[in-house]
């Protein structure tokens, strides 16, 4: 991802730590994968909005700051909990899938 240089620095960390928050790996094919993921995102895209709308109803001194670091604490104790799908999984015995 390029950087965007026309932001200022804690509004392009803001958007990084978003982004970081909403960039989850591919389930796996595996039974529960595709739930957990689905659970996750929406656990991270909901809690992303409430900093967001929290920021822009109070803007003011280090409420910035305050947002970035919320969102990367909650990203943080909310890690990726399902198997990431690994393209050489296709085709293979076992897997369900036909290549």
């Amino acid at each position: 991802m390029s950087e965007n240089t026309e932001l200022r620095g804690d509004v392009t960390e803001l958007l990084g730590a978003i982004a970081d928050a909403l960039d989850l790996p591919v389930p796996s094919i595996r039974e529960g994968d595709d739930h957990k993921f689905q659970r996750l995102l929406v656990d991270r895209a909901t809690n992303v909005w409430v900093a967001v709308s929290v920021l822009l109803q109070q803007p003011g001194s280090g409420a910035l700051e305050d947002t970035i670091a919320y969102v990367r604490r909650h990203t943080a104790d909310h890690p990726v909990t399902y198997t990431p799908f690994e393209p050489s999984e296709q085709g293979r015995p076992g897997t369900g899938v036909v290549a």
